[in-house]
C-alpha cells in the first residue's frame, strides 16, 4: 500500500523512513492467539498507531517486542534507553538491545504505547553502540500526506 525506502544518510528525509504497508488477507487482529492448542484463546487485537508526538526523553525506557530470524516471539527491554532524537524527528537512537533480523519490530514506551518501528543497529556491530528506529509520528505524518492515515485509524479494512 505504501513504502518509504532505507538511507545510509545519517539524516533521512520524512521520505526515507524504512518501513513498507502491505494488505494482508483476512481480519488477523481477530484470530484468536493460540487458535490451535486453546478453542477459548483471546482475539490477537491490534496495535493502536498513535494519535500524537511522542516526546523521547533521554534515558527513559523502549520495549522492543521481536521475533529475530523468524524465531519465537522475544522483548527487549531497558530502562535507560534513549540516547536521541535527529532534528528533523525521523530517527530516534536507543540502547535497548535486539537481535539480528528484528528489522520491523514495534517499539513501545513503558506505558506500551506504540513509539517507533525498529530498523537497524550502530554500523559498528564490534563495538556497537546504539540501536536506531523510526518514530511513528514521523510515520503517521507521511501516512497522512499519502492520504492514507485517516483510513487505517478507522480500524476498517482497506482494499
Amino acid at each position: 500500500m505504501d513504502k518509504s525506502p532505507y538511507t545510509k544518510n545519517t539524516l533521512p528525509t520524512p521520505d526515507e523512513l524504512d518501513y513498507a504497508l502491505l494488505r494482508v488477507d483476512g481480519v488477523p487482529g481477530e484470530e484468536a492467539i493460540a487458535k490451535n492448542s486453546d478453542p477459548n484463546a483471546p482475539q490477537r487485537g491490534c496495535i493502536s498507531l498513535p494519535t500524537q508526538a511522542y516526546e523521547f526523553l533521554p534515558e527513559t525506557p523502549l520495549l522492543i517486542v521481536q521475533h529475530p530470524k523468524a524465531e519465537p516471539l522475544k522483548l527487549a527491554f531497558d530502562t535507560d534507553a534513549i540516547i536521541n532524537i535527529n532534528e528533523n524527528g525521523t530517527t530516534v537512537k536507543y540502547k535497548t538491545n535486539t537481535q539480528p533480523g528484528s528489522s520491523g519490530s514495534p517499539c513501545f514506551d513503558i506505558n506500551w504505547n506504540l513509539v517507533a518501528l525498529h530498523h537497524s543497529g550502530d554500523p559498528d556491530w564490534r563495538n556497537p553502540t546504539y540501536n536506531a528506529g523510526t518514530p511513528f509520528s514521523a510515520i503517521c505524518s507521511r501516512l497522512e500526506k499519502q492520504g492514507l492515515l485517516a483510513d487505517l485509524r478507522s480500524g476498517q479494512p482497506i482494499w
